[in-house]
């Protein structure tokens, strides 16, 4: 059986919920990689909730992010 390329990459995204970083915020960040989401909460961040790239590429944010990131459901 052969399984399509899109419903792979479905299957194994990853997302971050804003409000899971500790902001009053309904945002979610999906991609097909760790980094893809990452990169889209740097984004995010600096757009929405006004954090300076800096505070965002911290060892520390970054660990907390990353252990934020779940695959979808």
């Amino acid at each position: 059986m052969i399984i399509s390329i899109t419903i792979l990459r479905y299957l194994y995204m990853y997302k971050l919920e804003c409000r899971q970083v500790g902001f009053d915020c309904s945002h979610t960040m999906t991609g097909n990689t760790e980094e893809e989401v990452l990169q889209r909460a740097k984004e995010h961040g600096t757009q929405v909730h006004n954090l300076k790239e800096g505070e965002l590429q911290s060892p520390e944010m970054q660990s907390k992010l990353r252990s934020l990131i779940r695959k979808t459901d």
